[in-house]
Order: C-alpha cells, then sequence, then structure tokens
C-alpha cells in the first residue's frame, strides 16, 4: 500500500471513530429493537357479558377465536423482490379460525325465520404482507367449511352448559355443509404525527398516528368493500399498522417495538358496502336456505388499548377492543356489539 494510501485510510478511520464510540455510549432503550422473526397470536371475540360487560346480549356474531403464526420469511422476502415490488419488509402468515352465528332467540327450538340464521365457518388462511413508503399491503386467502363440518353447534352447546347461558335449540336449521373460499386484499397507510414535526411526538415516546385503510373481498361467504381508519396515541406506538382482529391478523413487517414498555389507545371508523353475506344471504348453493334480507351498507365502530413489554429478543402484548355494527339486515331490532381479548408474543433466534 502506497504511503498516500495509506494516510487515506488512516483519516477514513479517524473519522469514523467517533461515530463508533457513539453508537456504543448509547443507552440499550434508545437503540432500535431487533425485530423478531416469528409472532403468535390468539384472538378471542365474544358478545357475552364476560368480554362485553356493559352489555348482556348474545345474538348473531356471537363467538369468534383464532389461532396466528406470522414469520419474517427470507424465501417470501426473494420472492417479492423477483416481482420487481419494492419492500422496507415482509411477512408471511398462518392462521386457524371459527366463528358462530346465531339469531337473538337461541331458547326457540324453531328459529324466526325473520332473525339470522345458524350458521359455523370453520377455516384456515395464508397471507403475505409488504410493506413500503409507510403503507401496508395485505392478500390473504381463506379456506374452510361454513355449516355442521364447523362444529360450531358442539362449541356453543360446550360453553353454555359447562360455563355459562341458555341452552342453544334451534342448530338443526343452521347452514348446511358448504365448501368456502375467500380472497382478500387490503393497503393500509400509516400517517405518524411526530413525523410531521408536531411539539412533543417523538417516535420513541409519545406519538400518534393516523391509519387509513381500504379493503376488498370476493368469495362465496364474503363480496364486501371497505373504506375506514384507525387513530391512535401512545407510549412507544409498536411499529405495525393497527391492532389485529379475529379476520384480520395485523401486519409483522416492522423491525420490532421499542425496548421497556408501550401502552396505547385506539379509535376507528369504516363504512362497509356488502353485496354478499352467505350468514346473513343463506347458502350459496342450496335453495332454499334460511335468509335475512341484508342491509348494503354497515358502520363499524371500534374502540379499544393494548399494553405491551419488549425484552432481549422477545415481546408481548395484551389488548382489549369492543366492536359496534349498524343494522345488519332489515327489521333487525337492535344493533349489535361484541369485544375482543388480543395475547401477542413475538420473539427472534
Amino acid at each position: 500500500m502506497s504511503p498516500t494510501s495509506r494516510r487515506s485510510l488512516a483519516g477514513l478511520l479517524l473519522a469514523l471513530a467517533p461515530l463508533a464510540a457513539a453508537q456504543e455510549d448509547r443507552p440499550a432503550a434508545e437503540l432500535p429493537a431487533a425485530g423478531p422473526a416469528y409472532r403468535f397470536q390468539v384472538l378471542f371475540e365474544n358478545d357475552g357479558s364476560f368480554v362485553k360487560l356493559n352489555e348482556l346480549e348474545d345474538r348473531h356474531y356471537t363467538n369468534g377465536a383464532a389461532l396466528d403464526l406470522a414469520h419474517k420469511s427470507e424465501t417470501f422476502a426473494g420472492l417479492v423482490d423477483g416481482l420487481g415490488l419494492p419492500a422496507d419488509g415482509t411477512a408471511v402468515g398462518l392462521m386457524v379460525a371459527h366463528e358462530i352465528y346465531t339469531p337473538e332467540d337461541i331458547t326457540a327450538r324453531v328459529p324466526d325465520p325473520d332473525d339470522r340464521p345458524y350458521a359455523g365457518y370453520l377455516y384456515g388462511a395464508f397471507y403475505g404482507q409488504r410493506e413500503h413508503d409507510d403503507h401496508l399491503d395485505h392478500l390473504q386467502l381463506n379456506l374452510g367449511v361454513v355449516g355442521e363440518s364447523s362444529l360450531a353447534k358442539e362449541v356453543q352447546e360446550y360453553i353454555h352448559e359447562y360455563f355459562t347461558g341458555d341452552d342453544p335449540n334451534g342448530w338443526d336449521s343452521q347452514l348446511g355443509d358448504e365448501f368456502a373460499i375467500d380472497l382478500a386484499y387490503r393497503r393500509t397507510v400509516r400517517i405518524d404525527a411526530a413525523g410531521l414535526g408536531l411539539p412533543g411526538l417523538r417516535p420513541g415516546g409519545l406519538n400518534a398516528q393516523l391509519l387509513p385503510y381500504g379493503e376488498v373481498r370476493v368469495g362465496t361467504t364474503h363480496r364486501d368493500a371497505t373504506l375506514g381508519g384507525i387513530a391512535r396515541v401512545g407510549w412507544k406506538l409498536p411499529d405495525d399498522f393497527g391492532p389485529a382482529r379475529v379476520r384480520d391478523p395485523g401486519s409483522f413487517t416492522g423491525a420490532g417495538p421499542q425496548p421497556g414498555w408501550s401502552v396505547y389507545a385506539f379509535a376507528g371508523a369504516a363504512a362497509r358496502y356488502v353485496q354478499w353475506n352467505t350468514f346473513l344471504d343463506g347458502s350459496y348453493a342450496r335453495n332454499p336456505s334460511p335468509s335475512v334480507d341484508r342491509e348494503p351498507l354497515l358502520g363499524i365502530f371500534r374502540g379499544g388499548f393494548a399494553v405491551g413489554y419488549t425484552g432481549h429478543r422477545f415481546n408481548a402484548e395484551i389488548g382489549y377492543a369492543q366492536t359496534f355494527l349498524t343494522h345488519e339486515f332489515k327489521g333487525q331490532e337492535d344493533a349489535d356489539a361484541f369485544g375482543q381479548i388480543q395475547l401477542q408474543v413475538g420473539w427472534g433466534f
């Protein structure tokens, strides 16, 4: 190496030394967290009083549960890159979910023909996610069964026998067995208040976000389009695109939450145009089938909070929310609501 080259290299090392020292001196709480490679979630939704203390009704969308496993897969990241799609983060996931629907009066052996029919839905979902420039693309394929094979009757009878509630007597009239397939695409945009330079807010501390989104679903159980948004405020907001639901596992493309405790509250609203809902319209393949006259427009209102903790290569979060719906079918007497509990654990190796 020539004397000139040695002097140039020495100068470069001297210039970088203060930067390296500053990085080493930064407190651990200020360093970005290493994003976990896996995430496991348990999601539970119910309209019973043990989840929704402010109302005692048990009707319509009465129970939902999901187990979800997401992974930041290098193979999927390579596929996205091969398609020429820019990405700041990617993830894939598998989810198993179960939903139960009933009329308002579950004690009647002959259900009210003007009320929502009995139905169960058991399905598995595969999804892929891509994050780029503060927006998220989520594509999800659901495959499952509607009807007796969903085991909704057995699940509700067991819960009501050993835990709470009247005996459900009308399951013999439930929607018949059908294969179900649905494809959903959703785009969410994240507008960060700290990024706008608002005083008193910063990404690693107190912050606020607006998360507008749009979604389209096509398939045998749902055909609809939704526009909505969520606003949230809190301490150390997670690097995601909003809280999850049974039908929506939430994003897993971010770098991971900040170390330590985090907490936030959120509220959201959405409008949905419904072209088909098999749990209202009845069987798509069987005629006649129990059904009601569906309302084409649905309003959705949601609010809740979450508390999380992040340690060395792991994080955990627990959240609670309530969702309120406008009338879903003509002749419906009261609007519906349900509560949700979410438990999330992420880890890396």
